[in-house]
């Protein structure tokens, strides 16, 4: 949750981010693009994939949006097409978007039967490369510079 409010905030400054198992509950204006590659698990039963409050939240009671809302929001900013290439990947509904803008990309990694748990370890009961995955996509989507020349 905190890396959505990031890249809402200080989208000046991230490049990319890896939201797993939050919700984008705050309202979102960034001035810039952000990439964006989500995890979350479809079993999660504290940030329900579908959206929802549970009864297992500690403190106040929320209520959190949707993921595919949360990712449709982010393919609209970045300018990205709105069909998206599926695929299955160790454990995982894959959905990448293409033909962002200004270098951007967003894309989903619908854990099949994940919990709220970091992706790819044997407990979760999947084997999504989540790390590497993350890494990857970081290094395929910097944050875009305008060179200034001063001559």
């Amino acid at each position: 949750m905190t890396s959505y409010r990031l890249a809402c905030e200080l989208s000046d400054k991230i490049a990319a981010i890896a939201p797993v198992e939050g919700a984008q509950d705050i309202e979102c204006r960034p001035s810039n693009r952000v990439s964006v590659i989500v995890f979350h698990g479809t079993a999660d039963r504290l940030v329900p994939f579908n959206g929802g409050s549970t009864p297992y939240q500690m403190g106040s009671k929320r209520s959190d949006t949707p993921v595919m809302g949360t990712v449709c929001s982010w393919v609209e900013r970045g300018g990205c097409s709105s069909e998206s290439e599926h695929s299955k990947n160790s454990g995982a509904r894959v959905s990448i978007y293409s033909g962002c803008k200004d270098g951007t990309g967003v894309a989903m990694y619908a854990v099949e039967g994940g919990r709220h748990m970091w992706p790819g370890r044997r407990i979760n009961g999947n084997a999504v490369p989540d790390s590497g995955l993350m890494w990857g996509f970081f290094v395929q989507h910097p944050k875009q510079s305008v060179a200034i020349r001063l001559d």
